[in-house]
């Protein structure tokens, strides 16, 4: 009989051990988010966004230096669908030219990404600059088609800068509000006016020389043949349009990654201009 009992309570214990197993939840592993590594293999310029100009001793910007910045960001589409796309985020590499970023992985055949430099989106046609030769609009943005491997990515595509170095006629650099560059083709994406507003009314230099910089898409060029009409916008209550009149008798396309200068002698542009205009 005593045996029966042991018996017996063993099989109890056994019961009581399978019942504590099947209240037992099943451990979930928490989502890692994928991290994408940026290689520097291109040249410093192609790389990045940031923009730390280097002067020479008359004031021109010469050089850039180009490093990952606090806030700068991926955005990572599918190719076939760019309205999938996630976010990523610079963990590590602040100051250098290779990054590391994290966001949330989703399956594609092939990927387009884009820098968003300090979390914001620069655009090819509509800028702010503080005034007669400010440089701290510019943004150099790198990006990627075609991409099938996110664990390292070389940005093969680089925006370029473009300065305008006019001549004006004397006093108007002081009264110029915003310079707007009109092409006879489509090069600015999805207009062809590329409009760079000026918040602060002076010649720095007293110079009658008015430099503006605009950022440029990494597709951006000027066919041979193509007519540019430069518009500055004034001040002055006599005059309010500067116009510069320029046809382009061979191709040119701004060198990614760099400054890219177009001088103009507009110190006789006192009238509305057409293709006479000096």
């Amino acid at each position: 009989m005593k045996k029966n009992i042991n018996i017996a309570l063993a099989a109890l214990a056994l019961i009581a051990l399978g019942t504590a197993c099947s209240k037992q939840e099943p451990v979930s592993e928490k989502p890692v988010s994928k991290t994408v590594r940026i290689s520097a293999t291109l040249s410093e310029a192609a790389t990045r966004v940031s923009f730390d100009p280097v002067f020479n001793e008359s004031g021109k910007p010469v050089a850039m230096n180009h490093t990952w910045e606090a806030g700068d960001q991926l955005k990572v589409s599918d190719s076939s669908d760019p309205t999938v796309y996630s976010i990523y985020d610079l963990v590590d590499g602040i100051g250098n030219t290779e990054g590391t970023f994290e966001g949330d992985y989703f399956a594609a055949a092939s990927y387009e990404v884009e820098v968003i430099p300090n979390g914001t989106f620069v655009t090819g046609y509509d800028q702010t600059q503080d005034g007669d030769g400010a440089t701290d609009h510019l943004q150099f943005v790198a990006s990627a088609s075609g991409v099938q491997d996110l664990s390292s990515i070389d940005l093969t595509e680089t925006s370029g800068i473009i300065g305008i170095i006019a001549k004006l006629p004397a006093g108007v650099a002081a009264t110029v509000d915003a310079l707007e560059i009109e092409t006879s083709v489509d090069n600015f994406e999805n207009s062809t006016v590329l409009t760079v507003s000026l918040t602060n009314q002076a010649d720095a230099d007293n110079d009658d020389i008015l430099k503006v910089y605009a950022n440029v898409p990494s597709n951006w060029s000027i066919p041979a043949g193509a007519e540019m009409f430069l518009r500055f916008s004034s001040t002055n209550a006599n005059h309010t349009v500067y116009t510069r009149y320029q046809k382009f008798a061979t191709a040119t396309a701004p060198v990614a990654g760099n400054f890219n200068y177009m001088k103009f002698n507009c110190s006789h542009i006192d009238q509305y201009a057409g293709a006479s205009d000096a």
